[in-house]
Formats: C-alpha cells, sequence, structure tokens
C-alpha cells in the first residue's frame, strides 16, 4: 500500500558540486526538498522507490548504477546513494538525482526505481501507479518531477505564454491532492513546454487512488526558468502508524 509520497525537482543544481555560483535559491530548495523527504520517512515506509523520466519505461534494482555526468563528476552512484567504484551506468539522471537526495538524508531503507518513458499514454502511467497501490507492506515514492522549462527568455527552452499557467495547475493539483487534474495534464502540451514531470506524476496520482490523504506544497516556483515544485502526499495515521485513520495529533 502507498502510504506517502514526495515531490522533488528533477534540477542537477541541487548537488553543491555541481552548482555554478552559490545560491541562496538553491540552499532553500534543497532544504525543502530533506524537509519533504523527512516527512516521508517519518511515515516509516518499508521501501521507497524513486519515479522519474527517462529514455524508456524499465525497473531498476537497488545496485543499479547511475551517473550525474555530464553536468559535473562523473561519478558512480547506485540507487541506494552509496558510491559504485564499478559498474555501467544505467540509470537516468533523474533516478540519480533521487539516488542523492536520498543519500542526503541517509535512507537506509529498502530502495527501487521506475523510469517512465515521456511517450507513456496517461493511461501507461495510471497502471503503473496501480502496481504500487497493490504491492504489500508500506510503500513510499519519490518523485522526481520537473514543471515547465519554458518560464523565461532565460530557460532551457526559452519563453512560452502558455508555461506559468501550466505550473499552477500542477503546483495547485499537489496541494489539493488532486489526482483527477494530474491525469488530464496533455501529453503533448507537457511534451511543448518540456515539462518532464508530466509521466512520474501521472504515476503518482495512479498510485494514491483511494483513501485520506493530506498535502503539503513546500516549494513553487522557477528561478532558473524551470518550474520546480517540492511536495508530500501522506495519509493520516493513528498512533501505531498503520495509515487510514486520522492522527489526533495531526489536527
Amino acid at each position: 500500500m502507498l502510504i506517502a509520497a514526495a515531490v522533488c525537482p528533477g534540477a542537477p543544481l541541487l548537488v553543491p558540486e555541481l552548482a555554478t555560483e552559490r545560491s541562496d535559491v538553491l540552499a532553500e530548495l534543497r532544504r525543502r526538498c530533506r524537509r519533504a523527504l523527512d516527512q516521508v520517512r517519518a511515515s516509516r515506509p518499508d521501501s521507497i522507490t524513486v519515479v522519474g523520466a527517462g529514455p524508456r519505461t524499465a525497473t531498476f534494482g537497488a545496485e543499479a548504477v547511475g551517473s550525474l555526468a555530464p553536468y559535473g563528476p562523473a561519478d558512480r552512484i547506485r540507487l541506494t546513494g552509496e558510491r559504485a567504484d564499478t559498474g555501467v551506468a544505467v540509470l537516468p539522471l533523474s533516478l540519480s538525482l533521487g539516488a542523492w537526495l536520498l543519500a542526503e538524508v541517509g535512507w537506509h531503507g529498502r530502495v527501487g526505481g521506475l523510469s517512465v518513458a515521456e511517450s507513456s499514454s496517461s493511461g501507461d502511467c495510471v497502471s503503473l501507479g496501480c502496481q504500487y497501490a497493490r504491492e504489500p507492506g508500506r510503500v513510499a515514492l519519490l518523485v522526481i518531477a520537473d514543471g515547465s522549462a519554458r518560464r523565461s527568455r532565460q530557460a532551457p527552452g526559452y519563453w512560452d505564454r502558455r508555461a506559468a499557467g501550466f505550473d499552477e495547475a500542477v503546483a495547485a493539483a499537489l496541494a489539493a491532492v488532486d489526482r483527477t487534474a494530474l491525469l488530464r495534464v496533455d501529453p503533448e502540451l507537457a511534451r511543448d513546454l518540456l515539462a518532464a514531470g508530466r509521466a512520474p506524476l501521472q504515476v503518482l496520482a495512479g498510485a494514491a487512488t483511494d483513501g485520506d490523504w493530506r498535502a503539503d506544497l513546500l516549494w513553487h516556483e522557477a528561478p532558473y526558468g524551470v518550474g520546480y515544485f517540492v511536495a508530500t502526499w501522506r495519509r493520516p495515521t493513528v498512533g501505531n502508524g498503520d495509515p487510514g485513520l486520522p492522527n489526533p495529533a495531526d489536527r
């Protein structure tokens, strides 16, 4: 059963060694990502699966190797967050960044990875998400997802007047746990706006299909012309940590 999820941006600049300049914005973004993952860890998941965009839809085990090249040092990293001295890098950038984030918060539990092809339909994404909703135990997701990369004239894709509204709609859906709104995001529009997070977010919508959820939208900005979101979705819990009922302490 899915009990919690964090959404973080697929921004290589999150890694201090890859940042070209000191930035209070990046430091705050890192803090928000850590806070989101701390909230997920507080839900006591048995496992965390990193979900992100990739060239193809594929699953990866904990020992799969990734790299942050060509954005900086080509050090290899396993999905567990450990440095990999050997092995061919097979993880897409999104999952490599997810591994780095999990290492930053000291996650030592079970971990897996899912890359989702940009061409995946909304129905495909729902089917993938439903698999995690049916898994035994307490499952959490770390969704690596950007908004539009066309938010300014300095953005990677230059400016598009539709980009800000697109990101606002996604942020509102995350804040309200509006699965229907996420599933209505048009794949063609997302492709036009270079929004790499569309498919991973629709996997999340497919996984969080039942029960009550509590959302926390921790970040929604576009400091470098790319829409960044940091958010959590969590099931309310009773005192023993079982999902499904409100915890009086949360009221």
